[in-house]
């Protein structure tokens, strides 16, 4: 009895516990796929629901657009403010890069007006004095032009146009001098004394051999505009242009004094006539008092220092 219920117990625990192992591990099993399943399908039903969402769900509109529905005039009034700034903005960037144009092209001619305001500033007396020596005296200056005139009255003579070059003119009224050569009446004034008429005779047909031979017999050629320059001992030259060629009588006198308003030097010869400058009558051989003067008068237009 024993002894079968032993087997009995012991034919369960043999042959009944696998059967139990192999239902608990499938029971196990469906419940781990049906969990997956349902894990699955939650995660598959979120998904779509939070595409449905996005897709349904309408997007914030701009606060712009916001603005604009909320309150239509006030954004409209906004809108208008900021195209009225805009185009302040605008109009003042203008304005300032015609302002800097304007300014540039007027800054030229600002140096260009200094330029002649600096020209026309009259320059300090050395200044002034140091750009005079580099140009013609004017012959109402021609007097403080010399600073030290010569001690010796001795002048040299040079008419271009009677082929006379630094021909010596004594200061004396000698007839024996002029003989020789031109001579300067001594009582008329010197080249380098302002508003003086240096009065200077000279034969036309002279003695051969000296500087008098034919010196002044082409006097009569002498036209307005020719040249003559005198040169004192220091070696000062003094520049004239003649104004006048004209005639008078030995009694006329008045030609050896000064001309009015300039400095001046005057060359004679004798002529046949007041009306006849060149032929040469026999009283030219005598040298007679009686025979007419033609006068050329020049006038002193530059001093050049040594």
């Amino acid at each position: 009895m024993h002894l079968r219920n032993a087997e009995r117990g012991s034919g369960r625990r043999i042959f009944g516990s696998p059967d139990r192992e192999v239902s608990s591990s499938k029971a196990l099993i469906s419940i781990l796929t049906l969990l997956a399943v349902l894990m699955l399908l939650a995660v598959t039903a979120c998904g779509q629901a939070s595409s449905s969402r996005g897709q349904d769900s309408p997007k914030k509109p701009a606060k712009k657009e916001q603005a604009h529905k909320a309150n239509p005039q006030k954004a409209a009034k906004k809108d208008h403010q900021a195209k009225d700034k805009a185009a302040k903005t605008a109009t003042k960037n203008k304005e300032h890069a015609s302002k800097k144009k304007s300014t540039a092209n007027k800054e030229p001619k600002k140096k260009q007006q200094a330029a002649k305001n600096e020209k026309k500033r009259p320059l300090p007396n050395r200044q002034q004095a140091s750009v005079n020596q580099h140009k013609s005296t004017p012959a109402s200056q021609s007097s403080e032009a010399i600073v030290n005139p010569p001690s010796d009255p001795t002048l040299y003579l040079t008419v271009p146009r009677l082929g006379i070059y630094n021909d010596t003119v004594a200061n004396t009224n000698s007839d024996a001098v002029m003989n020789q050569e031109a001579i300067k009446l001594p009582s008329t004034g010197f080249p380098w004394q302002r508003g003086a008429n240096t009065y200077i005779a000279g034969h036309r047909l002279g003695y051969a051999g000296t500087q008098s031979y034919y010196q002044f017999y082409n006097l009569p050629s002498m036209k307005p505009g020719d040249v003559v320059i005198l040169k004192d001992a220091n070696g000062n030259t003094y520049t004239y242009q003649v104004t006048r060629v004209f005639a008078v009588t030995p009694q006329d006198v008045s030609v050896t004094a000064p001309v009015p308003g300039q400095t001046t030097v005057t060359l004679q010869t004798c002529i046949t006539s007041l009306t006849d400058w060149w032929s040469i009558g026999p009283a030219m051989y005598s040298s007679a008092p009686s025979l007419d003067r033609l006068i050329v008068q020049a006038k002193q237009v530059s001093v050049n220092p040594a």
